[in-house]
């Protein structure tokens, strides 16, 4: 179900406005008769579907808005003296009158009545379920019974509906597939077939608009209903995305794949006609993950390609559920055109593309100053696509890795209630270690974890708690699945998951995930001593550098472009967010000041914890910009200072718009350079053939 309020979203900024601002703006003119009736003309011209239609709300919504801008345009030429009443064999209407003064109004009504031209069989829809398709079959004999009463409100007549002539068209059916007849395979559907608009059509005025609410799955969830659904549903994305589907991407994209290629190849079959007119544009409702992270660059690499732009974004917001009142999903969305820049009928050019953002205090959309261009991360800034990374852009930033996975059930963690019994034993003693997860470093709790690579099998022998522990590990790992780690490690049972990379000097300890509303990515810095888990990352940290870049907003605002979302929390992700990181070459002496900045923080944050007398956490610390405690606040300002003259800024940035600016160019400066540093291929010898 997709409520009114984002349908509406999704339909008036796709075309509803534009035809909307027509209307406007034809009132007054010298020939503001003709332009309305072309208007009129041009709504009688739309297709619209709706491919994932459900009860059919993007439909019926699309075909009310319409009628109301014709009714309006009715009513203004009648206000205006452009329709007459004439009368009809003793009936009395409103008509246009056509053909030479002097003749019979009766005579001169001719075709052009007010008959409606918006009618239901231009709204079309595909919905997997038969019975919501037949109830958005119903509800759009509904809705045109009402639009034709406020008609008869507006004029004293409407048109005679019955016998019923026409009706929308509403397919049941997947979207993406279909059986073929012939073979019995799983094919894909052709739309053109659905909808089928010509390129002759096309050149004589029609447009088609195409939008709607498609479901939502990401990559590991297309289809938890059974092995061949998901067979199904893997099969509908690859048959929608071709060479380009890269495994990446939400369920839902493969609604933008086949909706692309529709209307480019309706495009290029119209230009073939010698017409260059663009035949439509397409808008969905989809998860924020299409633009946050790893799949940003498969989705948009083949639709940037094949000539589509942006046309307008409503940046993330919670998709509430309606049972709960709670947002389920945080989504967005995306608008598409091939067009070049929208020009009013007074000749001006429109914004090239709508913004809207949700304000999460008030909970409202606003829609933001005008914007040349948006790019795919849905951001002022180059058209630049972050793309998954083995190893960091930046030769000065070390890699980052995963913490130690314990994969134990358990067994090899010491909660605080376990504390006290392990800590007295005296072998288990030497091996007890604080075990730090995202929960713990962000939120200031306590575990610790038995560390036994260096334990001898007489040690563990010798002690009832390490024995125990081991034993009950050995059993549950010898239990699991055999595909799965936990097996695989059942004969180390004394040890986690082996990680080589785990840290042997001092380290910044990186969250796996922080919440959204964090002010700054919350990381600290631990001594080797301290073991990770695989909720973190670690990169090592022997001066302090990195603890102080990761804590700059210079950090965050990157994170939150690049990097991929769990609902609106930010998802840290070494391959995309932190190997993509363009630090550009930055002085000693540039070092040193975010080093030192970076212990300001760190003694702002002492001086808190002294002044409650207890730890305080970061969760607490950094709840929000205005709670921060003044004193962290103005190190913060410091050190984000420090950072963004490193990142080439001349000095402390005044918004993040300003940052991303910067991030952008060094990202293109030094993937450039990447670039031009690699060597030349060889040409491909030519292989002799004999004569």
């Amino acid at each position: 179900y997709t409520s009114e309020e984002d349908v509406l979203k999704t339909l008036n900024p796709l075309f509803l406005d534009e035809l909307r601002e027509k209307f406007t703006g034809a009132e007054g003119t010298v020939d503001e008769s003709t332009r309305l009736r072309n208007l009129r003309r041009e709504l009688a011209n739309i297709r619209f579907i709706d491919p994932a239609c459900g009860c059919g709300n993007f439909i019926i919504i699309a075909y009310r808005e319409l009628r109301k801008l014709e009714l309006d345009i009715l009513t203004r030429l009648r206000d205006t003296g452009q329709l007459n009443v004439i009368n009809r064999d003793g009936q009395y209407e409103y008509a246009f009158l056509v053909g030479p003064a002097g003749v019979s109004n009766s005579a001169r009504i001719g075709a052009r009545s007010i008959e409606p031209q918006v009618t239901i069989n231009h709204f079309y829809g595909l919905e997997l379920d038969p019975w919501p398709a037949s109830i958005a079959r119903t509800a759009m004999f509904l809705m045109e019974r009402q639009m034709d009463q406020e008609m008869m409100k507006e004029f004293g007549r409407a048109p005679s509906r019955l016998p019923l002539a026409h009706s929308a068209h509403i397919f049941e059916g997947d979207a993406l597939t279909e059986i073929d007849p012939a073979s019995g395979e799983q094919v894909d559907r052709d739309w053109s077939k659905v909808l089928p608009v010509t390129a002759q059509d096309v050149a004589d005025g029609k447009r088609v608009y195409i939008a709607g609410n498609p479901p939502f799955a990401g990559q590991g969830k297309k289809g938890t209903e059974g092995t061949e659904e998901k067979k199904a549903k893997e099969r509908g994305m690859c048959l929608a995305w071709g060479d380009d589907y890269a495994g990446y991407l939400d369920f839902a994209t493969a609604w933008f794949a086949k909706a692309a290629r529709y209307l480019k190849t309706l495009q290029e079959q119209t230009e073939a006609l010698g017409a260059k007119v663009v035949p439509g544009d397409f808008a969905f409702v989809s998860t924020n993950s299409i633009v946050q992270g790893l799949p940003v660059a498969s989705l948009f690499i083949p639709l940037f390609r094949d000539g589509w732009r942006i046309k307008f974004a409503y940046r993330s917001f919670p998709w509430e559920s309606e049972a709960t009142g709670k947002a389920a999903v945080h989504c967005v969305i995306t608008g598409f055109t091939r067009s070049e820049a929208t020009v009013t009928t007074d000749g001006k050019k429109m914004k090239e593309v709508r913004v809207f953002d949700y304000d999460w205090s008030t909970r409202r959309t606003v829609e933001q100053d005008s914007v040349h261009f948006l790019n795919a991360y849905l951001v002022e800034g180059p058209n630049v696509l972050v793309e998954k990374r083995s190893k960091p852009l930046s030769y000065q930033l070390p890699l980052a890795y995963f913490g130690s996975k314990p994969v134990d059930n358990g067994n090899l963690i010491v909660e605080s209630e376990d504390y006290p019994v392990v800590v007295t034993d005296p072998v288990a003693a030497r091996y007890l270690r604080p075990f730090v997860g995202a929960k713990e470093l962000v939120q200031g709790l306590e575990r610790w974890c038995l560390w036994l690579e260096d334990a001898s099998e007489e040690e563990i022998a010798s002690s009832s708690v390490l024995s125990a522990r081991v034993e009950a590990n050995r059993e549950w790992r010898s239990a699991q699945t055999q595909t799965g780690d936990a097996y695989k490690l059942r004969d180390i049972p004394h040890l986690m998951r082996p990680n080589k990379a785990r840290p042997v000097e001092p380290y910044v300890c990186i969250p796996s995930v922080v919440s959204a509303n964090r002010p700054i990515f919350t990381v600290k810095r631990f001594s080797a001593d301290t073991i990770a888990s695989n909720a973190t990352f670690t990169a090592l940290d022997p001066d302090g550098f990195l603890f102080g870049l990761i804590s700059s907003s210079m950090f965050i605002i990157w994170q939150r472009t690049v990097g991929g979302q769990l609902k609106s929390d930010l998802r840290f992700s070494n391959t995309v967010v932190w190997n993509n990181l363009p630090l550009p070459e930055i002085s000693e002496e540039q070092r040193r000041k975010v080093i030192a900045a970076g212990r300001k923080v760190l003694a702002a944050r002492e001086a808190i914890e002294e002044r409650a007398g207890e730890p305080v956490s970061l969760a607490d610390m950094y709840a929000s910009l205005a709670t921060m405690n003044p004193a962290l606040r103005a190190a913060h300002d410091e050190l984000d200072s420090a950072v963004d003259v490193a990142f080439g800024a001349s000095r402390r940035c005044s918004s993040d718009e300003a940052r991303l600016k910067i991030l952008f160019e060094r990202y293109q400066e030094l993937t450039a350079a990447e670039e031009a540093a690699k060597p030349a291929k060889k040409p491909r010898a030519r292989r002799r053939t004999a004569k």
